[in-house]
């Protein structure tokens, strides 16, 4: 009868969410006196699923959090620019709807879409726009150009969250989702792909997720950072290998320099620090750490060899009779000399050293 949608309501008012509790709300007619506030329930324990619970339950209630809340998020936009209770209401759902319209595991760009336009008069609520507000549709706008693969908009957007020195948490998570996609793309490009604009965002975000803390080395001891700054580094090491520009390559040079005091057998990290040492004036600490890398690798795999081929190559500068002895008992063990580039490249330099500079 009239009142069974009013009870049913009643009923479910305090139960606990669950999509059960939703189904027996969101089938109430529209023309049910109780229609109203089985709408506002089922979003409510929609939303409380979405952030409590995980996997398949969380994105299927994300999923209808949307459907039931787009529809309750229009009626108060359309009242906003008059109604106080209204303008409030429309601001507080947008944020939500954006924040399940965006996440990874529910991603409806045209529900963000619509919860961006349901409030673009906010200039003209009758209430204040609350602190951050305009800081997190800039980031939410910044998602969405991410999501679509607009990187060159998002960008553009995060550096106006800087430049604007909005609220710290919307940036601090810009910075992050720019840094997010630039390593996947970079690990999802192929051997020919120009990734050169990845890398670039790579140092330049991750360095300023780094310089949120007052050290390079407590940013590197703080939970996840460990990450950033070896993702850091070695976008860093391949700029540096292609431009050889010192001051980016002294930056890198340092930040391995940190990782291989927390992890001074990682052999990414001392390779990065090997490779770079010799521009740095340094080729003692290229030699130690290219030391370190050999005898923590298997002989004959091509680390290995590559490693051998730098070291000799060090050795070549400082003690060229000590470097042909190492050739040869080299080529004894590996008369093909090793893989390409590194067995070219030790061949080369035995050739130089039996033959000159004129070798062929």
């Amino acid at each position: 009868g009239v009142r069974a949608g009013a009870l049913t309501v009643r009923r479910i008012e305090d139960a606990v969410p669950s999509l059960e509790a939703v189904e027996e709300l969101t089938q109430l007619s529209p023309d049910d006196p109780a229609w109203d506030s089985a709408q506002l329930r089922a979003a409510q324990m929609l939303y409380a699923l979405f952030t409590e619970r995980s996997g398949s339950e969380r994105s299927e209630a994300g999923s209808q959090y949307l459907t039931v809340a787009l529809p309750l998020l229009a009626e108060d936009s359309e009242l906003a620019s008059g109604d106080a209770a209204a303008a409030g209401r429309c601001m507080a759902r947008a944020r939500r709807v954006l924040e399940v319209a965006l996440d990874q595991d529910v991603l409806r760009l045209v529900a963000a879409e619509a919860a961006l336009n349901a409030v673009r008069d906010r200039g003209a609520y009758p209430l204040e726009v609350p602190g951050g507000f305009e800081a997190e549709l800039e980031y939410r706008k910044l998602q969405i150009a991410l999501a679509r693969d607009e990187i060159i908009d998002a960008e553009r957007l995060g550096i106006e969250l800087l430049q604007q020195a909005y609220d710290e948490l919307w940036t601090r998570l810009a910075a992050r989702a720019i840094f997010r996609y630039s390593i996947d793309r970079w690990n999802e490009a192929g051997p020919v792909d120009d990734v050169r604009e990845d890398l670039r965002r790579i140092s330049e975000w991750g360095g300023r997720i780094l310089g949120e803390h007052a050290s390079l080395e407590s940013a590197i001891d703080s939970p996840g950072m460990l990450a950033v700054a070896a993702n850091v580094a070695r976008a860093g090491l391949s700029r540096w290998e292609a431009s050889g520009d010192a001051e980016l390559g002294n930056r890198v040079w340092v930040i391995y320099g940190s990782l291989l005091d927390r992890h001074p057998k990682n052999q990414q990290f001392l390779r990065g620090r090997a490779l770079l040492s010799p521009a740095m004036g340094d080729a003692d600490e290229a030699m130690r750490c290219w030391r370190v890398v050999l005898a923590g690798t298997a002989a004959g795999s091509e680390p290995w060899f590559e490693a051998r081929s730098h070291q000799i190559q060090l050795l070549l500068g400082e003690d060229p009779e000590r470097a042909r002895q190492v050739l040869q008992q080299h080529r004894v063990l590996y008369p093909d000399w090793g893989p390409a580039p590194w067995g070219e490249r030790m061949q080369r330099m035995f050739e130089q050293i039996e033959f000159g500079e004129g070798a062929p």
